[in-house]
């Protein structure tokens, strides 16, 4: 009889280790997606910051490019 003691007791252990490294995983998850979406969100910010100078770049060579255009005809009547 002590063997089936001994047997739940064991179980009882490893039940309640499993128990604590899945909470401990948990915590290291949590821990490590925080601060891998956080340098995702300042990543993708400095993206968006690039994105809309290139296109308020594109946009002022294009005005540019129109009044340049325009001068020319101007010139050449």
């Amino acid at each position: 009889m002590p063997q089936i003691s001994t047997f739940y007791h064991r179980l009882a252990e490893m039940v309640v280790k499993n128990g604590d490294l899945v909470l401990k995983s948990g915590e290291l998850v949590n821990q490590q997606l925080a601060n891998w979406f956080k340098y995702g969100r300042q990543e993708a910010k400095s993206f968006r910051e690039s994105d809309s100078l290139f296109k308020d770049c594109t946009r002022k060579y294009e005005e540019m490019q129109t009044s340049v255009t325009k001068q020319k005809e101007k010139i050449y009547k």
